[in-house]
């Protein structure tokens, strides 16, 4: 929880600052016109959308999610928002190391990973270009985490799941593509900052493309 205050505190800062004065013919700042387009809430800048993330498959690694996305646009380059997500990972004969009750090596053996992730987080993205935009993204992600491993009496590697919750702060780049004049698919790569070995952004690229109206 005090990561997404936090993240959230930022994000409104960067709004806050990115934000312009309009100015009179006078040339002095505007501040009644600059009040009236802040008031009252405007349904036309919603943004709504959801799509596919997180796509791999091949030598043994299946992995890919699904996620939608809720949003305001505060001006004509910046909006940010909600996100909830769902992600499946299958890791064929992965090497892990056993132990016998004393701590002994027992030899290295494979072991078959499956994991659902459910992810909550917010999101900041800003025009910077044209149809190029960067944006950012902090998630909360809950993984399988895998522990103790050992075998049972048919000779396959068991293990204890305990499921945690886990932190990304994701980076990316992209290119919005109009179908029409409100709705839009665009298309992002991201890199996670934090890297941890348990977060399925663990050493990769986050590899997206999400369909959005209002955006």
């Amino acid at each position: 929880m005090k990561y997404i205050i936090s993240i959230l505190m930022l994000f409104v800062g960067i709004n806050t600052i990115s934000a312009q004065d309009t100015y009179s013919s006078s040339g002095r700042p505007d501040h009644a016109q600059k009040k009236k387009k802040q008031e009252g809430f405007d349904p036309s800048k919603l943004i709504i959308g959801g799509g596919l993330g997180g796509l791999s498959f091949g030598g043994g690694y299946t992995s890919f999610g699904i996620s939608g996305l809720v949003g305001y646009k505060f001006t004509n380059t910046i909006s940010a928002g909600i996100e909830l997500g769902y992600q499946y990972m299958n890791i064929q004969n992965d090497p892990v190391d056993l132990y016998d009750n004393s701590g002994n090596y027992m030899g290295t053996y494979p072991f078959n990973w499956k994991s659902t992730i459910y992810t909550t987080g917010l999101w900041s993205r800003q025009m910077v270009w044209k149809n190029f935009f960067v944006q950012e993204r902090f998630e909360m992600l809950n993984v399988d985490n895998y522990q103790n491993f050992g075998m049972d009496v048919y000779g396959n590697i068991i293990a204890s799941d305990n499921r945690q919750w886990i932190p990304a702060l994701i980076f990316d780049a992209g290119i919005r593509q109009r179908i029409t004049e409100n709705f839009s698919a665009i298309l992002f790569v991201g890199y996670d900052v934090i890297q941890n070995s348990n977060s399925p952004y663990y050493r990769t690229l986050d590899i997206g493309v999400l369909f959005n109206s209002g955006f």
